[in-house]
């Protein structure tokens, strides 16, 4: 009778050491991604030089390794002479390897973008690895500086980990990425601080469909949020377009009776206006099949003045009707126009305070999450390194869990 393997134990540390770009339009963001990797390469049979886990990351679009003299990488059947000279000298031994990377990577990422432009981001770095029954992942476990034993470093009795985002630089000029305690990185906090970004991580077992074996891989699912600076997209595309569509009012000042050309002439002038504006908002973003709050606000100003143009035309007929002056009832109209664009702009500004309230809500709630998925993936190190610790104790483990990230 075979007796069945245990999994190999595969500790992996993840550093994303600078976010360099977030693309709306093509649902993607770059960055400078430090990895290494920790595990047993004593081959599993006599025909295997060594053993190495497959390791992939999942939603990579484009990826380039920067090479470094610091960095340990090795090829799948090129050994470290370490590892040659401890295969020969102890053979069917555990042989530790460690294998550090650093890449520069395009990832995709879905953005949802309905709250453009108060939306928040959860950017997700997904790594794949072998099957659950071969590989159980990880995070990368420190060697005790004395024995040299690999095992969990315990620092005020929590357990350090090595994934982390410690953006050591950051080039992004429209999104602020959120720190711990509720920070950002436009608050006046260094880069390379002692508060790295809020990250959400968590240890899954992908579903079996993945497969078309049906087979069940690990997977580590990595995010780190960001949200979008308004101040750009204010002061250059929604206030100039909201005085731009509240100025089509002026038209009032022409004579309705002996200057109507003239006002039809204004009117449409800032028509064309705010579609270009609009057209400029969207050429930042995908085609969507939804409309965003941004669309939401233009389409709403293009109708505010597409009733003063009907209010133009027909203002003569509707007096005819009522038995008034013609001058007397465009002065109501004024007034009722007044009352339309202040009641849109009150719904307006109070849908924007909304978002922009629900986005630090959410915020807040990703960094609970964040520090949720520290402690869970503590109490299943501990478990892995530590199971005499768990022997009487039956509450499940909740490891493979899944961390919802921020809901849009």
């Amino acid at each position: 009778m075979t007796t069945k393997k245990e999994p190999r134990i595969v500790q992996i540390g993840l550093n994303l050491i600078s976010l360099l770009d977030v693309n709306d339009k093509e649902h993607c963001f770059s960055g400078n991604v430090l990895t290494h990797v920790f595990w047993d390469a004593a081959p599993m049979n006599p025909t295997q030089k060594c053993w190495r886990p497959w390791i992939q990351v999942h939603n990579v679009k484009t990826l380039e390794e920067i090479k470094n003299d610091g960095m340990q990488s090795w090829e799948r059947y090129e050994l470290p002479e370490y590892v040659q000279k401890q295969l020969a000298e102890k053979p069917g031994q555990p042989v530790n390897v460690m294998e550090s990377r650093n890449f520069v990577c395009t990832f995709v990422s879905t953005l949802n973008l309905r709250a453009f432009p108060f939306d928040q981001q959860a950017l997700r770095i997904t790594v794949m690895s072998n099957t659950t029954s071969d590989v159980t992942f990880t995070h990368k476990v420190p060697r005790d500086p004395v024995t040299k034993i690999a095992k969990p470093l315990i620092v005020n009795g929590n357990v350090v980990c090595t994934i982390k985002c410690n953006l050591e630089a950051d080039t992004l000029s429209e999104w602020d990425v959120l720190l711990q305690n509720g920070r950002s990185l436009d608050e006046g906090v260094s880069i390379g601080s002692p508060a790295p970004a809020v990250v959400n991580y968590s240890f899954l077992e992908h579903d079996r469909l993945f497969s078309a074996e049906g087979a069940v891989y690990q997977r580590l699912d990595f995010y780190v949020y960001v949200e979008r600076e308004l101040k750009n997209m204010m002061f250059t595309i929604i206030l100039p377009t909201l005085l731009l569509s509240f100025s089509s009012l002026c038209v009032f000042a022409l004579d309705i009776t002996d200057q109507r050309g003239d006002r039809f002439s204004v009117l449409f002038t800032v028509v064309l206006t705010i579609v270009a504006n609009q057209f400029v908002s969207q050429g930042r973003l995908p085609y969507l099949a939804y409309f965003t709050w941004l669309d939401a606000v233009m389409l709403a100003l293009q109708l505010f003045v597409y009733t003063v143009i009907v209010e133009t035309a027909t203002v003569e007929s509707f007096a005819l009707l009522a038995g008034m002056d013609v001058r007397d009832a465009d002065k109501i109209a004024l007034w009722v126009l007044l009352g339309i664009f202040g009641s849109g702009a009150l719904v307006g500004f109070g849908s924007g305070v909304k978002l922009y309230w629900l986005r630090k809500k959410r915020m807040q709630v990703a960094e609970k999450e964040g520090l949720k998925s520290f402690d869970r993936e503590e109490r299943r190190l501990r478990k892995l390194w530590f199971p005499h610790e768990f022997q009487n104790d039956s509450k499940s483990d909740d490891a493979n869990e899944v961390v919802v990230s921020v809901k849009q």
